[in-house]
């Protein structure tokens, strides 16, 4: 998130997951891709951030 900071990269709280596959509320349009569903499956977080300039 610093780094996004550091080059002028705007986000705001709703728009951040730290685990996508279960907070999908905030981005209810996401497909799992094949690799997203496999790390799933294996208990691993699925980390999501919208930026603009």
């Amino acid at each position: 998130m610093a780094s996004f900071s550091d080059f002028g990269l705007n986000w705001s709280k709703d728009k951040i997951s730290y685990d996508l596959h279960h907070e999908l509320q905030k981005k209810p349009d996401n497909v799992q891709s094949e690799y997203e569903k496999k790390f799933a499956d294996m208990g691993q977080r699925e980390f999501w951030v919208e930026v603009s300039f």
